[in-house]
């Protein structure tokens, strides 16, 4: 009921000039000595609301991380500040989604980094509904959304962890079954790497990391 009431106020508040330079006075505040951003906040503020929302918001650049951080966790004052931003893009959203709900459906694909505890409850809910605070943003290319989740992951375990060599180890496998053997043994071998640096060079798995990799090899 909370979440309804603050998004019902947020997308009744009306754009203008003065509530922009609010955000950009807090954004320069926030990022003080960070050049790259404080440039693209100048930016911001010269242009926006041009070229549109969402485009402001895909650009990679500090208003999809404030946009984000502020939904996810409830700060209340980033997200009054931001609140014409966000208004803006929920309306681009819905006029887009007018535009296609009739077309054919699309598989997008998502990369979300989460511990395991979150990750098992989500999937006992497979085909149920998932409610988010935050956009969702999501890429029609596999590939795009790996990259995401690759970052999470190697974000939230040790560079010498274990899981990561079983990871490598598991993508090497997958690289081999689609034929590009080349991806297959870069993987392949930080599993070794991985693999010898937290266990041993004679520890099982790793003999198994070393043995998959030399039958990659003799594939090239």
């Amino acid at each position: 009921m909370y979440s309804q009431l603050l998004k019902e106020i947020l997308l009744e508040d009306e754009y203008d000039e003065q509530q922009k330079k609010t955000l950009v006075n807090f954004c320069q505040d926030h990022y003080a000595g960070n050049n790259s951003e404080l440039k693209i906040i100048d930016e911001f503020e010269q242009k926006y609301p041009e070229p549109s929302d969402i485009w402001w918001y895909t650009r990679e650049c500090f208003l999809y991380r404030m946009v984000n951080k502020a939904l996810r966790t409830q700060d209340i004052e980033v997200i009054m500040k931001m609140g014409f931003f966000i208004r803006g893009l929920h309306q681009h959203i819905e006029q887009f989604h007018s535009q296609q709900i009739y077309q054919r459906s699309l598989i997008v694909y998502r990369g979300q980094g989460m511990d395991q505890t979150e990750f098992e409850k989500i999937y006992s809910n497979k085909g149920g509904l998932l409610a988010f605070n935050s956009f969702l943003s999501t890429s029609i290319v596999r590939d795009v959304s790996s990259r995401f989740a690759r970052v999470a992951r190697d974000k939230s375990l040790s560079p010498n962890h274990p899981s990561l060599a079983t990871i490598h180890h598991n993508m090497a496998y997958a690289f081999n079954h689609i034929h590009q053997i080349r991806k297959a043994i870069e993987h392949a071998k930080q599993a070794v790497d991985i693999g010898r640096r937290s266990l041993s060079s004679d520890h099982p798995l790793v003999q198994q990391y070393e043995q998959d990799l030399r039958e990659l090899e003799r594939q090239v």
